[in-house]
């Protein structure tokens, strides 16, 4: 690994954030992190949950061990980059998913290359500032200290049996689209289509038809344009905007696809959940920004940081951009909707990290579109301000995920031997490709110029996998 000429020190951590409002301790608290999957199993002790279900009909992957890699190892780092010094639990990946190369003292080096692609990643910050990184087979691998309790990304079934931090329900609850839809938070003008099926009963194909149909319909003779959500969609996956006829065709021919799946997920365990409703909501024009906020234990808002969102043509999120500059304006501007939402978060038992994206409404009040109670893409940059801006002078910088690159940590490390010294470029989280020599990565980047960040995220992108 490249040194860096000194090493990354955040403004601030998880373990400074869950100490506010709590008499400066956070030794209650340990991460484990892994990203709920929809609908491909991505690890033999981490069945898909029938309680805490969740969409994805618009994902572009569908290979469980991309999907492992991606889930399982660099969005973990991504998010745990930001840790401090807390306990961090990672799910090691399936012999399945393991490069099958020869043994290197015993163990597979397979397992030691993604577990030394995670301890890279880490190993860049301040010491004092690293998470305490623990890999696990199982959740049944994950002691904790006496008194300490779980923060996960999302609620998975597998999880729920750990002493957890917040209740899963209200954290589930918080992330539905439905339950933000009827809040008290601004929102985009909603219709909530909920199901008239019952629960715990075994419906018969004709019956699930009958219940999609019916559920599709008001998408049909819809004024465009607008919007459509299923209740749980992971990461915009199932998140349809409807500008055109051709799309309202797509949107209504993916939902008539995905929805039966859904609704036979439907059982007594989460039907107060609402796990299978729609909601259509009011276009805003304009862009949507990445909120990252951290809600205290007492319920007060912290600001972390205002992004700009890079979102590709099928609407999948694929990084941020930040200007310094312009974090103490942003501030002022979101402080209404940031207390909306820490207030929300404070009713369903939450308090951690919150990402939500925001828009501005026509009669300029900030609007608040997908609130997801976990650390977001973009909340890292938030927390790199003295790094770039005040240490380097960089006032620009941004982060991708996923970014597919087509060489390995070694080559990467060749490539940008100057920029990772200097400190322009972090690497947020890395895995190496199972069979080749390509990588599931993040990436974080600075410059003083927006033509400057350009500039390198060009020479960066010429090593991009075309998706």
């Amino acid at each position: 690994m490249v040194q860096l000429s000194r090493p990354i020190t955040l403004d601030s951590t998880l373990y400074d954030l869950y100490a506010e409002d709590n008499n400066a301790y956070a030794g209650d608290v340990a991460l484990v992190y892994a990203l709920p999957s929809a609908e491909v199993q991505i690890h033999k002790s981490i069945p898909l949950s029938r309680k805490y279900t969740y969409q994805s009909p618009l994902s572009w992957a569908n290979d469980g061990d991309k999907l492992a890699r991606m889930f399982l190892q660099v969005v973990p780092q991504m998010f745990g980059f930001i840790a401090g010094n807390l306990p961090l639990f990672m799910f090691d990946l399936d012999e399945m998913n393991i490069e099958s190369y020869p043994h290197e003292a015993g163990l597979p080096e397979g397992i030691q290359k993604y577990r030394e692609d995670a301890f890279d990643v880490m190993n860049q910050l301040e010491s004092s500032q690293r998470p305490n990184l623990t890999f696990i087979n199982s959740p049944s691998d994950i002691l904790l200290a006496q008194n300490v309790k779980a923060a996960i990304i999302s609620p998975i079934d597998c999880l729920t049996y750990l002493p957890l931090l917040v209740d899963p329900d209200g954290q589930y609850l918080i992330q539905s689209k439905r339950n933000l839809a009827t809040s008290a938070v601004s929102t985009p003008a909603s219709e909530v289509i909920d199901t008239h099926l019952r629960p715990g009963v075994v419906y018969d194909n004709h019956e699930i038809e009958g219940e999609v149909f019916r559920m599709v319909e008001p998408i049909q003779g819809h004024a465009l344009p607008f919007v459509v959500k299923m209740a749980q969609s992971l990461a915009g996956q199932g998140t349809f905007v409807v500008r055109s006829e051709t799309a309202r065709e797509r949107a209504i021919s993916v939902l008539t696809t995905a929805l039966p799946q859904v609704l036979r997920q439907l059982d007594v365990s989460n039907a107060r959940l609402y796990p299978s409703s729609l909601v259509i909501q009011q276009f805003v024009y304009g862009e949507a920004v990445a909120l990252s906020l951290f809600v205290t234990r007492t319920g007060r808002s912290i600001f972390i940081g205002c992004s700009r969102q890079l979102i590709d043509a099928e609407g999948h999120w694929g990084g941020g951009f930040i200007s310094y500059g312009d974090q103490d304006r942003l501030k002022h501007l979101h402080a209404g909707i940031a207390d909306e939402l820490a207030n929300y978060c404070h009713k369903h038992g939450y308090f951690g990290p919150i990402a939500t994206d925001v828009m501005m409404s026509e009669d300029g009040h900030m609007l608040a579109i997908d609130p997801n109670p976990r650390v977001g893409g973009s909340t890292p940059l938030g927390l790199l301000k003295t790094h770039f801006a005040v240490e380097r002078g960089m006032q620009e910088a941004a982060i991708f995920f996923p970014l597919l690159l087509k060489c390995s940590r070694g080559e990467f490390n060749k490539l940008f031997a100057s920029e990772l010294q200097e400190g322009s470029v972090i690497v947020a989280g890395w895995c190496h490709d199972r069979l080749t020599n390509h990588s599931e990565t993040s990436i974080i980047v600075g410059a003083k110029t927006q033509a400057e960040l350009a500039e390198l995220i060009s020479r960066i992108n010429r090593y991009k996998i075309a998706e």
